[in-house]
């Protein structure tokens, strides 16, 4: 018999996926960033990387704090009402 192999959550597909483009976006800002003399189109590409890098961090720390950690559920909290 062959195993399947565990596949990962949507919680986890998620976070790398904005994790990578976060990477990729702060990667391009800094390459921009070393040009000596950029065009008009290198910084404006710029700005766009180091905005999405800003949207990719931010959305990083809203995912971690949007975690549910030790499997606490907080459907438990409102049945005291």
């Amino acid at each position: 018999m062959k195993r399947q192999p565990k596949q990962p959550s949507a919680f986890q597909q998620i976070f790398c996926t904005v994790g990578a483009i976060t990477v990729l976006s702060g990667v391009g800002a800094i390459v921009l960033a070393n040009q000596p003399n950029p065009s008009a189109q290198q910084s404006r590409i710029f700005e766009t990387c180091n905005d999405t890098w800003k949207l990719g961090v931010g959305a990083i720390f809203g995912l971690m704090g949007a975690t549910n950690p030790a499997g606490k559920n907080d459907d438990d909290e409102m049945t005291n009402f």
